[in-house]
C-alpha cells in the first residue's frame, strides 16, 4: 500500500519544485577581486557575465546585479560597459550574434 503512494507523492513534489524554476540565460561569467588600499578589507570586485540575447532572453537583461559579501551585507553593482541606453546607463557589449558581455564593478 505504501509503495503505491510513493510514486504519486514524488511526482507531486517534482511538479511543485519545477513551478519555482527560472532561468537567467547566463552562458558564462567571471568574478575578479583586487585588494585596494592598505586595508585588508577593502576590495574592488568586478563581475563579468556573458548572456544570451534575442527573443525572451532579452527580458533577463540586468542593469545591475545584487552582490552578497557573505557577512550579511550586500550591494547593488551597476553595469559599466557599453553605450548609454534608455533603461540603463550602459547596455553592455554585443560580442557575437547571440552573446552579450556585461561588466559590473563595485
Amino acid at each position: 500500500m505504501m509503495r503505491k503512494l510513493i510514486i504519486p507523492f514524488m511526482t507531486l513534489i517534482l511538479l511543485l519544485a519545477a513551478y519555482d524554476v527560472s532561468a537567467s540565460h547566463n552562458r558564462a561569467g567571471e568574478i575578479i577581486y583586487e585588494r585596494t588600499g592598505s586595508s585588508p578589507f577593502e576590495y574592488t570586485i568586478t563581475i563579468i557575465t556573458y548572456t544570451k540575447t534575442g527573443g525572451q532572453s532579452d527580458d533577463a537583461d540586468r542593469c545591475e546585479l545584487e552582490l552578497f559579501f557573505g557577512d550579511g551585507t550586500r550591494e547593488y553593482v551597476s553595469r559599466v560597459n557599453g553605450n548609454s541606453g534608455s533603461s540603463c546607463n550602459h547596455i553592455g557589449e554585443q560580442i557575437t550574434t547571440n552573446t552579450k558581455k556585461n561588466i559590473y564593478t563595485t
